[in-house]
């Protein structure tokens, strides 16, 4: 079998547990989960709707094989999502919210323009693509994966 398509791996696995988990408060002050694995340049990995980074970057290997290669794994877990926080008010929800959120993640780890890569799968690709759409981020690299096309104009 190909590295990692043995399926996800349990907690405690090796890989698993070598990355770290701390927490930032966003614009709002909502407390957002942080996930980083490895040294080297930081790549930005945007997890998918109903996911987390848990679910889409960790279990699978993919944070480690970019660790392993040199990178830094950078993964929050969006807001109602994974470890992060989930405000019951609906004002805690304004337009562009998660573009604020991964802006407010940028300045939280010192982000540069063109220091970091920027990955995103489905809800995650949605929101890199307002991200650099709107000027709010420049990273150096951008891929956006799993999502549709439908309702990308007029940002």
């Amino acid at each position: 079998m190909a590295h990692g398509a043995e399926g996800p791996r349990a907690a405690g696995e090796h890989g698993v547990s070598d990355h770290t988990t701390t927490y930032f408060e966003s614009f709002d002050a909502a407390r957002l989960a942080l996930h980083r694995q490895g040294e080297g340049r930081p790549v930005v990995l945007l997890h998918g709707l109903f996911s987390s980074a848990d679910m889409n970057w960790i279990r699978w290997g993919h944070a480690e094989r970019l660790a392993e290669a040199g990178f830094e794994a950078v993964m929050p877990d969006f807001r109602v999502h994974g470890q992060s926080e989930a405000p019951q008010d609906p004002a805690r929800y304004p337009e562009g919210v998660l573009v604020r959120d991964v802006a407010a993640l940028a300045e939280h780890c010192g982000l540069e323009d063109g220091a970091f890569d920027l990955v995103g799968f489905s809800l995650g690709a949605r929101t890199a693509l307002h991200l650099a759409a709107r000027g709010v981020l420049s990273p150096r690299r951008m891929v956006v994966c799993g999502m549709g096309v439908s309702g990308l104009t007029g940002w």
